[in-house]
């Protein structure tokens, strides 16, 4: 539903949302492939502020000088009218 990979001097931070079967949504954050957070939401909305703060948290490494990768992808399933 949601991914977004960024490199850094060798280095790998990923962030994604994607669905849970009928329970929600499962948001995790990687750092050279360790997981170093994750979370379940039920609630869209939650889903919402949690993707904001995530895309707060990429802007904020984009300026430090990490990059985005081709592994990029936002699904067309993405809506905030759930």
């Amino acid at each position: 539903m949601y991914s977004k990979t960024l490199t850094f001097h060798g280095q790998r931070r990923s962030f994604a949302v994607e669905p849970v079967a009928a329970s929600g949504w499962e948001l995790r954050v990687e750092h050279d492939s360790i997981i170093v957070r994750r979370a379940h939401y039920s609630d869209w909305h939650r889903v919402e502020r949690a993707v904001d703060a995530l895309e707060r948290e990429m802007r904020d490494l984009e300026a430090r000088g990490w990059r985005p990768t081709d592994e990029v992808g936002v699904s067309d399933t993405q809506s905030t009218n759930r």
